[in-house]
């Protein structure tokens, strides 16, 4: 286990290869939690990836962080604090001031 910017993370299944870094394009499967165990969001339930470039914004700082550094195919848990998820705004399921637990599977890196 360690903390990335405030997101504390432990790896579950390592993965293997080079790691992910700001400017790489890459695809991940994440199920998000409240603390309290409610779930809020999975693209598991859509069955198709999310894509992204790391370092531009495209989600919220602590999934960043979460990602920051995986190998593809490693699994990581994610405790995100309320700063580094949706603030004090909250945001559609997501209370004000939440923190979320979060599940990533990281599949590729380009």
């Amino acid at each position: 286990d360690r903390e990335v910017d405030g997101v504390n993370i432990a790896v579950l299944t390592e993965g293997s290869g080079a790691e992910a870094k700001a400017g790489d394009a890459v695809q991940l499967h994440f199920t998000t939690w409240l603390e309290d165990g409610t779930f809020v969001d999975s693209s598991l339930n859509q069955q198709r990836p999310v894509g992204i470039r790391l370092g531009e914004g495209m989600v919220y700082a602590g999934l960043e962080s979460a990602l920051a550094g995986m190998k593809a195919g490693e699994v990581r848990k994610a405790v995100v604090p309320p700063a580094k998820a949706f603030g004090a705004a909250g945001r559609g399921p997501v209370p004000p001031n939440s923190t979320l637990v979060l599940e990533v599977r990281l599949l590729t890196i380009e």
